[in-house]
């Protein structure tokens, strides 16, 4: 980086000597414009002490992909909450020193790259900040009102700003883990400036409020994180409380010009308090507990803070907002869609952050019209780029959509904006497993552990799939093992049951799954039962199992309602004799769900066709799920279409609609869509089935062969089953 060694000496052993005692001579000081992350990234992997120094290349990598970006424009990543982030933790075992010569080459190339890449420095301009962090207001008034508002307000001011990363309150409560302070330590100035020096972080904003009668002044300053100098302030007077926010926006708002950004953009992604948010300062302190807790997972906690911010100011979008995402965490969906609609008819008066964010989340939660999340969610990106949650969220609406590749390039931002969030190394491997590449889904998996993120349900459940479909029987059982002790546990037992049932083992599926709702009933969680118990019921329907089907959809209909599940129980009334019931709810859902993509193009058409079906009606069917081919990837319409073509003795179009899953095994196993794990194996069947009514016995024979083969440890009695095995046998086929 400087064009000289970082240790020398005039012999080996005064370089060696050097090597061992002496700490490298700083970049900066020969090289001014060099970077002070790659700095950083290159002093630590220098460090005498092994503690202080990466403990393995995966580490490293992490921090290099984050300087990249820096490199390239962008900033650090934000961490969004708790759940969605873990920081590598350092192993010391000799093994992990073997990897010194895979540093070598990663940091040579990343001092490369920057010494030939980075820029001379710009002339004289307004100060750039990238990522920041808030610390906490110093309050000279003795006025606890001021605590935690002043805070939560110049927070989500500063994140209005497309050009400032501001570090999330989780994020600043995992790194005092590894400066080895209490967890609910206050991010103090000096806190907040030590955790900057160490993560690289560009600056420190610090703010302060004193008080002389009703008078009170807010001042707020940006510190430069590694020299302590203050690069920029900005001062507002406040005439009562009650106009404290308003002072606080102006300051606000001066300092972000201060700190580079055009008075154009913050004119247009602002609102003013008095105009948006809330104007009252208790509401704000109510709704930056609720915040608090929601941050924590605290789902339940934040609901009643949320409530006392809304009761205080009726207007305060964002706090009806929070209270539906909380209502949603919790499983309630009426309650959820209630108040996340009460937030979208007052998204008109609120900054473009929080208008994107709210209706981003209404239209994916309540009217479930995802072309729509998406085109907001894409908007939103554009706007604010540097906002990690946007693309994860981003690859949640294509998962749902069943687009994997869309899906699995916007976690790959997500990942490059915050490498460390376990959220999105999920959806990788979801997405990575439905697309049958196991062995990139297995490498995140591995990076995953390597970086202490993957101690989590939804990793390993995700992985799990990869697992088997990699025919990885020690891995599938690893993760099992795992999830034992784990309070979201049931969510490795509930998947095993999709695998179990996917090879024709309903009975060994069926203690899965009443293990996994014994566990989801410890954790209180007894309303989110009822949607494992309609999605066993239809997959033993789809085998012709419909022993006391109706009693377990009416009990679960009566514990939740749940859209989907609706949807699912429709089509197991229709497949176990009860058209009626199955058009109720059909009729219900079109009526309650008119925008929502998967109702109306998946389980709508999903449903009428089973009705159609069980009635004898195979035009109809095929009538019915015309309209939903380009959905095929989502639940069991190309299976029901490959029935009716074979009941109106149309064999070739069969075998075309039964190819469809055939050909796709890794994403319906996955079972987006309840199900599609029972739909594949059917589909092989039916494959045979179709080439049989062709005429063509040689093909006929092998897809038998193909069923049989994979249904060779099901479950002896299954309808399915013994009609191939005696089909199969006409054709001379003998297992």
């Amino acid at each position: 980086a400087t064009g000289s060694a970082p240790f020398f000496g005039q012999s080996v052993a005064e370089i060696f000597a050097n090597l061992l005692a002496r700490e490298a001579e700083s970049i900066r000081k020969r090289v001014p414009q060099f970077p002070r992350e790659l700095e950083r990234i290159i002093f630590k992997a220098l460090a005498k002490d092994k503690n202080k120094r990466y403990a393995s290349s995966a580490e490293l990598l992490v921090d290099l992909q984050q300087a990249r970006f820096e490199l390239l424009g962008n900033t650090s990543p934000t961490m969004p909450s708790s759940a969605a982030f873990a920081i590598a933790r350092r192993r010391r075992s000799l093994r992990r020193w073997l990897a010194g010569s895979t540093v070598a080459i990663l940091l040579g190339a990343a001092v490369w790259f920057a010494v030939n890449h980075w820029p001379a420095p710009p002339p004289s301009k307004p100060v750039q900040v990238d990522t920041i962090i808030v610390s906490e207001f110093t309050n000279h008034t003795g006025d606890t009102v001021f605590d935690a508002a002043l805070k939560q307000a110049l927070t989500g001011w500063l994140q209005q700003s497309p050009s400032l990363n501001v570090v999330s309150e989780a994020h600043l409560r995992q790194s005092l883990f590894y400066l080895k302070k209490p967890q609910d330590q206050p991010i103090t100035p000096a806190i907040a400036r030590e955790i900057a020096q160490r993560e690289g972080d560009k600056a420190v904003i610090n703010g302060s409020i004193s008080g002389i009668g009703n008078q009170y002044l807010i001042t707020l300053e940006a510190q430069n994180s590694n020299t302590g100098d203050v690069i920029a302030r900005a001062q507002a007077q406040a005439d009562g409380k009650n106009k404290v926010l308003d002072a606080l926006h102006a300051a606000s708002d001066d300092l972000r010009k201060k700190l580079g950004e055009s008075l154009a953009s913050i004119q247009k992604l602002d609102v003013a308090p008095s105009e948006a948010t809330t104007p009252s300062l208790e509401a704000f302190q109510a709704y930056a507990m609720a915040q608090g807790q929601a941050n924590e997972a605290n789902f339940a906690r934040s609901i009643g803070f949320y409530k006392q911010a809304i009761e205080l100011d009726h207007n305060f979008a964002m706090a009806h907002a929070g209270l539906g995402i909380a209502y949603l965490a919790l499983g309630d969906e009426s309650l959820g869609n209630e108040a996340l609609t009460h937030a979208f008819q007052l998204s008109d008066k609120v900054s473009e952050r929080e208008r994107l964010y709210i209706r981003a989340h209404y239209y994916q939660n309540v009217t479930g019209d995802l072309p729509q999340t998406i085109d907001l969610l894409r908007l939103y990106r554009d706007t604010y780029p540097n906002d990690a949650a946007v693309p994860l969220q981003l690859s949640v609406a294509y998962l749902t959509l069943g687009q994997f590749e869309q899906a699995y390039t916007q976690v790959k931002r997500a990942l490059e904006l915050n490498p460390k969030s376990g959220s999105a190394r999920g959806n990788a491997i979801l997405a990575l497993t439905a697309l049958s590449r196991f062995q990139e889904s297995k490498a995140v998996f591995d990076q995953a552990q390597t970086l202490k993120l993957a101690d989590d349900a939804s990793i390993r459940g995700a992985y799990i799939y990869t697992a088997y479909l990699m025919g990885d029987d020690a891995a599938v059982q690893q993760q099992l093992e795992w999830s034992r002790g784990q309070p979201d546990g049931f969510i490795l037992n509930s998947q095993l049951a999709l695998i179990h049932e996917n090879e024709g083992r309903f009975a060994i599926a069926a203690a899965d799954w009443k293990q996994a709702i014994a566990r989801m009933t410890d954790q209180k969680l007894v309303n989110s039962t009822a949607t494992l118990v309609t999605q066993e019921t239809l997959d033993r329907a789809l085998v012709g199992s419909c022993d006391d089907a109706g009693l377990r959809l009416d009990r679960s209909l009566a514990m939740d309602q749940e859209r989907t599940m609706q949807g699912t129980a429709a089509i197991a009334f229709a497949f176990c004799g009860q058209p009626a019931r199955a058009t109720a709810i059909r009729q219900s859902l079109a009526k309650a769900y008119p925008e929502d993509t998967i109702i109306n193009h998946v389980f709508l058409p999903d449903i009428d066709a089973a009705i159609s079906l069980s009635e004898g009606h195979a035009e109809d069917a095929l009538n019915a799920l015309a309209p939903s081919i380009d959905y095929d990837i989502l639940g069991i319409g190309a299976y029901l279409r490959g029935l009716a073509h074979l009941a109106v003795k149309q064999g070739a179009a069969a075998a075309a609609d039964f190819s469809f899953p055939a050909s796709h095994r890794s994403a319906f196993v996955l079972c987006q869509v309840q199900g599609m794990n029972v739909a594949y194996p059917l589909s092989l069947l039916g494959l045979a089935r179709a080439e049989a009514l062709q005429g063509d016995l040689t093909k006929a024979r092998q897809q038998y062969q193909v069923f049989l083969d994979y249904w060779k440890n099901a479950d002896p009695d299954l309808t399915p089953l013994k009609e191939a095995r005696l089909e199969a046998a006409k054709l001379g086929i003998s297992e």
